[in-house]
């Protein structure tokens, strides 16, 4: 499979999740993987204080291990 990436125009204003669905990065599991996850990343917060240690630490996990297989993709895409 080959992607290509072209920048969108108005890069403020794009929804970066479809974008990259739109240009075949994500397949549709992805893309709900990471719409799932920016919502439970998003129900507590990530500020000192609003989420606890334990949720602070798997959302950092879970972010870890979703960049990595993203920047594997990208590497194996080349």
């Amino acid at each position: 499979m080959s992607i290509t990436y072209t920048k969108p125009f108005h890069a403020a204003t794009v929804d970066y999740r479809e974008y990259l669905k739109t240009t075949a990065f994500l397949t549709d599991d992805e893309f709900e993987l990471l719409k799932m996850f920016y919502g439970f990343s998003s129900s507590n917060g990530s500020h000192p204080g609003i989420s606890n240690e334990n949720d602070a630490r798997l959302r950092r996990f879970i972010t870890t291990a979703l960049c990595l297989s993203y920047l594997y993709k990208i590497e194996m895409n080349q």
